[in-house]
């Protein structure tokens, strides 16, 4: 899963879909990555040869070592291929700090890597662990528990994110409305001891990354849940008919609350390589931790660096720029994954059906076939 905040339809949990319907491997020795063949999922490598031959139905990224793949129940299998743990589940994720979540019958427990259940089926969703902690929700209630299963705290809110930089995002409906409204929900943070931080609520906010949070208390951000996921929008709800993104005040704080630097945006990313990508006046460039324009507006779409790279369209050409804004190399697909372990996944749709393929770091192209439908 890819977490991303644009404050223009923003979503705090938004799963950019791959070809694998999950994104993010663990950097190792021997990565892994999905591809879809003949109608079947597998996997290659990093030179773009085929590992794993496509068979599965649907499968997940490798992490720690191990995959969840499904051929009528989901299963885990290790970087051969082979059948490691079969929990017939029919909803899994991936592994996390040695544990993964799994369905049985009705609810959710975790499984170590051998494929015991450590943590008893109990809970309505499990996500997770991040930082030693998971969040459930449990009797509709959201709680953070520890790898014992033990109920650490209590989150009494409308919503709560998976810990970041030692703070975790929560969420809390203050006003009725059931659509999306200026001020009804607002953001904030809690610590591992489960107590809110003296940072305050906001209008919207993101996760931390990198020791800095962006905040808004903007009057005119509207928020609301859609599919279960919180959307946060700077639109101008004063003509719903011409809504466009309103430039936002935003603040870029630490863990104590401080504010680092301010600034006026229309769309703001979180951190990732010390670079944030930022939207004004209709054009994306990239700040950094000082606040600095140090790659100026310039491109009509960014996304957040990875491995040093960052997928950049302007005119309806794609391109990859490093942490200069310097062009590496070009291309006509659009970013599907970022790079991960050297590899990012591009998908083109110029003809039918569309093309999936993956390229190194110069652009070269390892792997090229179909995209699947992961819906």
């Amino acid at each position: 899963m890819r977490v991303r905040f644009n404050f223009g339809m923003w979503c705090l949990v938004c799963v950019l879909v791959a070809t694998s319907a999950a994104v993010g491997q663990t950097l190792n020795s021997s990565a892994r990555f999905p591809v879809y063949l003949n109608k079947k999922y597998g996997y290659i490598n990093e030179g773009g040869q085929v590992v794993i031959q496509p068979r599965f139905e649907r499968i997940l990224d490798f992490s720690e070592g191990l995959a969840a793949v499904l051929d009528s129940y989901w299963n885990y299998i290790d970087e051969s291929g082979k059948v490691v743990i079969a929990v017939r589940s029919p909803k899994v994720r991936s592994f996390s700090e040695g544990l993964a979540a799994v369905m049985f019958g009705s609810r959710y427990g975790y499984i170590d890597k051998k494929g015991n259940v450590v943590i008893q089926p109990q809970f309505e969703s499990a996500f997770d662990f991040s930082e030693g902690l998971a969040r459930v929700k449990l009797n509709g209630e959201w709680a953070f528990i520890d790898k014992d299963g033990r109920t650490v705290f209590v989150a009494p809110f409308d919503y709560a994110d998976d810990f970041r930089d030692g703070y975790a995002l929560v969420v809390k409906q203050f006003g009725n409305s059931k659509r999306l409204a200026a001020g009804d929900f607002k953001v904030s943070y809690v610590g591992k001891n489960g107590k809110l931080t003296s940072i305050g609520w906001y209008n919207a906010g993101n996760r931390f990354s990198g020791g800095l949070a962006v905040v808004s208390k903007d009057p005119n951000i509207i928020a609301g849940f859609a599919r279960g996921e919180l959307v946060m929008d700077n639109l101008d709800i004063s003509d719903p008919v011409n809504a466009f993104l309103k430039p936002v005040s935003y603040s870029f704080i630490n863990a104590n609350g401080q504010t680092v630097f301010e600034g006026t945006y229309e769309q703001v990313q979180e951190f990732a390589d010390h670079r944030a990508a930022v939207r004004t006046k209709g054009k994306w460039g990239y700040v950094n931790e000082l606040g600095e324009m140090i790659i100026p507006p310039q491109f009509d779409a960014a996304e957040p660096f990875s491995e040093g790279l960052a997928f950049v369209k302007l005119n309806d050409e794609g391109y990859f720029i490093d942490t200069s804004g310097k062009i590496v190399f070009t291309t006509d697909s659009s970013l599907v994954t970022p790079f991960t372990n050297g590899l990012a996944q591009l998908v083109t749709c110029k003809a039918s059906p569309c093309q999936s393929v993956y390229v190194d770091k110069h652009g070269n192209i390892v792997w090229q076939g179909r995209k699947g439908n992961t819906n």
